[in-house]
This record gives structure tokens, C-alpha cells and sequence, in this order.
């Protein structure tokens, strides 16, 4: 083997091996959040943006939902929310998610395609817990200042790039880094 071909089959081999390690060392996707200690990626808020923006295009008047804030929001509850119901000994299903699905919203329509698509899930579970929430606290099921103190037992660790997580709303305070206007926050309805 002649002195060049050498030198080319090691450059090349020498490519290889470096190409193969940078692989390796890819970076790992951004944290936005860590809540009970399920990690909430920047990569997953995206795939679920771009999902809810193909959901949303199909149920006129919803498309301001494929938001950032939206997902954020929506996944940290539901986190803090399987968290407080496991301390207070209350069992919520994803069977008891779909009854308040189907009595809330019916069937079919906006919540369910939410429900069925795998990258939306997350929010629309968050968004299924705040109305099981308000039905316990309405039922006398549960005392709403004990669900409000097991809920803020939980520490959420957000990005602060994505702003702060507020016990007293159970929303983002902020959305530097996201863009857009955050939606109303959302707050328990309690009865009178």
C-alpha cells in the first residue's frame, strides 16, 4: 500500500472515530421544568405546539392554545396535581379523566383530539385535573385549603427563562422567552 493511501485510510478512520464521539456528545434537550420529578423538555413543548397548532386549525376560534404557556402550564399542574392527590390518598384514573372529559366537554370536538394525540396529552390531562379539582372542592370531597397546601408541598424547579411558577394562581407568572401574551390565569372555583 502505497504512503498516500495510508495517509487517506487514516484520515479517514480518524473522521470516523471523531464523527462517532460528537454523536455521542450531543447536547440534551433544554429543561423548561422539573416537577415531581418529571423533566419537562423544550423539545416535547415543541412537538406539542406544533401538534395543537394542526388540532387547533381544525376547531375555529381555538388556534390562540398552541402556545408554549399553554403546554407549560397544563403539564406542571397535571405533575402537581398526581403529586397532591397521591398525599391526600385520592385516586384519580385516566378512567376518571375521560368521565369528566365526556361530561365536560362531550364527546368528540377540540378536548378529545387533545386527549387522543400523544404529544397533547400531558396539557389536556392538565387540563381534565383543574375541572376533577374544581368537582372534589365543590363535592366537600376535599378541603380546598388542604388540596392548595398539598399542591404547593411540591416544588416546581422552572427554567426562569420561561418565568415562575405562582402557588396562589397555579399558573406562570411570566412568559420571557415564549413569546406571546400569557392566557388568564386559571384559579379554582371555590363554593360559596
Amino acid at each position: 500500500m502505497s504512503m498516500s493511501w495510508k495517509r487517506t485510510l487514516a484520515g479517514l478512520a480518524a473522521t470516523v472515530v471523531l464523527g462517532t464521539g460528537l454523536v455521542g456528545c450531543s447536547p440534551s434537550p433544554t429543561t423548561i421544568a422539573v416537577v415531581g420529578g418529571e423533566t419537562i423538555t423544550q423539545g416535547h413543548v415543541n412537538e406539542a405546539v406544533d401538534a395543537l397548532k394542526i388540532i387547533t386549525s381544525r376547531s375555529p376560534g381555538s388556534e390562540s392554545l398552541a402556545t408554549p404557556e399553554f403546554v407549560i402550564r397544563y403539564e406542571i399542574f397535571h405533575q402537581l396535581f398526581e403529586s397532591a392527590a397521591a398525599d391526600l390518598n385520592i385516586p384519580v384514573s385516566d378512567e376518571d379523566r375521560l368521565t369528566m372529559l365526556d361530561d365536560q366537554y362531550g364527546q368528540g370536538g377540540l378536548a378529545t383530539d387533545l386527549w387522543n394525540d400523544p404529544q397533547t396529552r400531558g396539557a389536556m390531562t392538565g387540563i381534565l385535573d383543574f375541572d376533577i379539582a374544581n368537582s372534589l372542592i365543590a363535592v366537600g370531597a376535599v378541603n380546598t385549603e388542604a388540596f392548595l397546601d398539598a399542591l404547593a408541598s411540591h416544588a416546581v424547579q422552572l427554567n426562569p427563562r420561561y418565568g415562575e411558577w405562582n402557588y396562589d394562581s397555579m399558573d406562570l407568572t411570566t412568559s420571557v422567552g415564549l413569546g406571546g401574551p400569557m392566557a388568564k390565569a386559571i384559579t379554582f372555583t371555590v363554593p360559596q
